[in-house]
């Protein structure tokens, strides 16, 4: 074999090496490929039992002005309806709790924060914290609907009937003392 004939050999393993490499990778490329559709698969399951589930709930749960359980109310952002519904029952919480647990729900929305600064009266006197993201960052329907989140649930402890919202008004809310009636309208 002369080395020309050499030089051929070498480049056809070389070829040959190539070819096996790409057919080998195209082999793991699908059988990654695979297992990430499988995953995907089994995410769109637990999605669709959580929408299944989260709408059972708002279903069951019957909104109405009068409702006294104590608990959260949320938007029902997984419908077309945009509705204010009672999602989650807090038996015999305070509204410091009610607050807390409303605080983390909307630290996911990335939603201001707030805190209640004193409650008499039968009225929740409640600081927006960060208010420029109420008034300026939500728009005016996603101040409205954050105002009726807070009023209704805390207006779902026993005692308090109105909140008193403290905040820089801005373009899409201004402060002042709101009850459910100011939101009887998002029930619907």
């Amino acid at each position: 074999m002369n080395s020309r004939q050499a030089r051929h050999l070498i480049l056809f393993f070389l070829l040959l090496a190539a070819i096996l490499f790409s057919c080998c990778q195209s082999q793991k490329d699908r059988e990654r490929a695979q297992a990430l559709r499988k995953q995907n698969d089994s995410l769109r399951t637990v999605i669709d039992s959580l929408r299944r589930e989260f709408a059972l709930r708002v279903h069951n749960s019957v909104a109405s002005i009068s409702d006294t359980r104590t608990g959260l109310w949320r938007l029902d952002t997984l419908s077309e309806t945009g509705r204010l519904v009672f999602t989650t029952e807090y038996p015999n919480a305070t509204a410091y709790e009610i607050t807390a647990a409303l605080n983390a729900a909307f630290r996911v929305d990335l939603a201001p924060q707030f805190k209640i600064t004193a409650i008499r009266d039968n009225t929740a006197f409640v600081k927006i914290l960060e208010s420029g993201r109420l008034t300026q960052g939500l728009g005016s329907a996603g101040a409205q609907e954050y105002l009726a989140q807070v009023t209704f649930s805390l207006t779902s402890v026993p005692g308090i009937h109105s909140v008193e919202f403290d905040f820089e008004e801005g373009d899409h809310a201004a402060p002042g003392i709101f009850d459910r009636q100011h939101f009887v309208e998002m029930l619907k």
